[in-house]
């Protein structure tokens, strides 16, 4: 199923981000899109709300969804480099 990509920036649903520096924000998610269904994981874009300095904080991360409480939990910043997604041998 694709469900294309949810835009939510006048939405206010918020989640809990760790920042570049492991510093707890409250973020308002701008857009997800689905990414596997039957894991509930989505790819979302994000602004940090709570706190200066704003332009510390905005990325695009993998969620997973809680569907029996609607909680998002943050997996993987998609701007940071990873292992998973590098080919072998570089």
């Amino acid at each position: 199923m694709d469900i294309g990509t949810i835009h939510m920036s006048k939405e206010n649903i918020y989640v809990d981000i760790k920042s570049f520096f492991g510093e707890a924000h409250i973020a308002r998610l701008n857009w997800l899109k689905m990414f596997n269904a039957a894991n509930s994981l989505y790819i979302g874009a994000y602004t940090f709300v709570d706190k200066y300095p704003y332009d510390e904080g905005c990325g695009i991360h993998m969620f997973k969804i809680d569907t029996k409480t609607g909680r998002f939990t943050q997996l993987i910043n998609l701007l940071e480099e990873h292992e998973i997604f590098s080919e072998e041998g570089e």
